[in-house]
């Protein structure tokens, strides 16, 4: 073998071997879905540079990589956006969990939520005798219909009518949450369905001699979340005027109390979630944005002069 064919052979060799090194990121069909928005900003190319990051995201979790730098930033902004306010902040403490350099720039994103002092002043005068209630509202956000009394009674997780997806970081969380709470999981409430998961999981199906250990399915989720629909939980004088007033302070790990507050912040605006009872992270974060509006200090704790301007008329 000549001098030139071994320097081909090693040239390739050296290529081969670059060629197999796995990225560090995943970053599926980006560029090119990026690049038919940025082209055309129509509603169909946002929708498919929508779903691209989502994948980007469950299939960096699938492969346990790093969630490439931005990707969460970029999808919260665009649900910011739409107005889906709890939404985009998961996504943005998504982010900041994975790249603490970015809380700067979130931070910038997260004041726009909140609501200018003209937008205040431009709002609807009352009449004499009408009841006064003071909605905060972020100004992409429009209300939230409450859900009827019927809805709340029959809730659509607890029910089975709405199935859970592990594989989506949102359903994952409500997951991990209602295992924490039947002591299942011990691991971090964060949206990713790893082995800690998947084990909880297999030990709540094993227990209730259910199939399939590692399959999540429509009667594993109605099992799991057996009693936390509202219909089902004791009730201790809960009128208005005990709640509004602070004679009776509600308590956000009791199921029925937790669906209260998650329906009196929807009506706010500042919560997008089930009415479910479950006090996961994006109701602790429609109680921190409304904290934080109202400037009461200890922004994550429910306490009793919380409730009271929650629920003022």
């Amino acid at each position: 073998m000549n001098r030139i064919h071994i320097m081909l052979l090693l040239t390739f060799l050296f290529v081969a071997g670059c060629a197999t090194q796995e990225p560090l990121y995943y970053w599926g069909n980006y560029s090119q879905t990026l690049y038919k928005y940025k082209k055309l900003s129509n509603e169909e190319n946002l929708e498919a540079h929508k779903a691209c990051l989502v994948n980007i995201i469950e299939e960096s979790h699938k492969r346990n990589k790093k969630t490439p730098p931005g990707v969460c930033c970029e999808y919260g902004y665009i649900l910011l956006k739409e107005g889906k306010v709890q939404e985009a902040l998961y996504y943005f403490e998504m982010e900041e969990k994975n790249y603490p350099e970015s809380k700067v720039f979130i931070d910038r994103l997260e004041k726009f939520m909140a609501p200018s002092d003209e937008t205040k002043k431009e709002g609807p005068e009352t009449t004499p005798g009408q009841e006064e209630k003071e909605e905060i509202l972020t100004p992409s956000s429009p209300p939230v219909a409450a859900p009827s009394s019927s809805e709340s009674t029959l809730d659509p997780i607890a029910s089975g009518s709405t199935l859970l997806n592990p594989a989506v970081p949102w359903d994952a969380e409500m997951i991990q949450t209602r295992l924490a709470k039947l002591g299942l999981y011990g691991g971090p409430i964060d949206g990713i369905w790893g082995k800690g998961s998947r084990a909880g999981l297999k030990d709540f199906k094993e227990k209730n001699s259910l199939e399939n250990p590692e399959k999540w399915d429509k009667k594993t989720q109605v099992l799991l979340f057996s009693g936390t629909d509202q219909a089902s939980q004791t009730s201790r004088g809960l009128d208005k005027e005990s709640i509004s007033s602070g004679k009776i302070l509600l308590n956000p790990d009791n199921a029925k109390e937790a669906g209260i507050i998650q329906k009196r912040l929807a009506e706010l605006g500042l919560y997008r979630g089930p009415i479910d009872g479950i006090w996961g992270k994006v109701s602790q974060a429609g109680l921190k944005v409304f904290k934080e509006k109202n400037s009461l200090g200890n922004p994550d704790k429910w306490d009793k002069e919380t409730q009271k301007l929650l629920f003022q008329k």
